[in-house]
């Protein structure tokens, strides 16, 4: 009798018996997930945040050092806020290795940064800066091309060529019994062969415009690259301090040297 009763109620037993084991599934998955450890990643302790400033004001005057006791007292990984921004920061390399290299479609992106993105890039043309993508694919293998060990073996008489040509300008400097400035003329052997391999142009001397142009645009643009130059990306509503700072004197800059032909 019992036999048959369970016969004739099959087509209901079975849905049932499944539902009861998926529930049973998921109640077990979920349970070794919190054994595993999984957690999210804190903050400091006794890190003060500050609203609209986070945890800016807490870093002190060297960010650094800061930085690194928190990492003695927190571990490898922890968050802070910087303005608007969340930072992850950590100091073990196999971890970084695992964020950046086995998740790097993940964590390839650069956050934006006006200067960097829209002035240094040119509308993020440029690849330290890119956000990931299939353009930044490309850009990532067109530099690997050239920086490549077969590539380098190519660019060997290229920058032998250039130190030959260091040698024979500090000797008719020596000559004319000027000073000479070495690393200027260092500065412009290295130029050459970085401008030489991506656009196919040289310059001859230290004191050509369009090389001092280029070469102190680096220096000029220094004070802007940082978490200072950027003020409107970490608290909107203070952007238009920006406008004050030198953006707009180094983004002239920036335009009359990639704006003239050079030959």
């Amino acid at each position: 009798m019992g036999v048959g009763i369970l016969k004739q109620n099959t087509y209901i037993l079975l849905p049932a018996c499944a539902a009861l084991l998926s529930c049973y599934y998921l109640l077990t998955k979920e349970i070794s997930i919190e054994k595993k450890g999984n957690k999210e990643i804190p903050y400091p302790p006794q890190a003060i945040k500050l609203p609209i400033f986070g945890h800016m004001f807490s870093l002190g005057s060297t960010p650094a050092k800061q930085i690194t006791k928190w990492h003695k007292e927190t571990g490898p990984i922890y968050k802070i806020n910087v303005g608007t921004q969340l930072w992850i920061l950590i100091s073990d390399p196999n971890l970084a290795h695992d964020v950046f290299v086995k998740a790097g479609s993940s964590t390839s992106s650069r956050p934006y940064h006006r200067f960097n993105v829209d002035i240094y890039g040119k509308n993020n043309r440029g690849i330290a800066f890119s956000q990931y993508g299939p353009e930044w694919k490309n850009k990532r293998k067109a530099v690997a091309s050239l920086l490549s060990s077969s590539s380098i073996d190519k660019f060997c008489d290229l920058a032998e060529a250039e130190a030959d040509s260091l040698m024979n300008r500090l000797i008719k400097v020596s000559q004319k019994g000027e000073m000479v400035s070495i690393d200027k003329q260092a500065e412009l052997m290295s130029m050459n062969v970085v401008l030489t391999m991506g656009v196919g142009i040289r310059y001859d001397d230290i004191n050509d415009p369009k090389f001092q142009m280029l070469i102190n645009f680096p220096s000029d643009a220094s004070t802007l690259v940082g978490a200072a130059g950027d003020i409107g990306s970490f608290f909107p509503y203070f952007g238009w301090i920006d406008m004050f700072m030198a953006h707009t004197r180094c983004s002239k800059k920036r335009g009359g040297y990639t704006g003239q032909k050079h030959v």
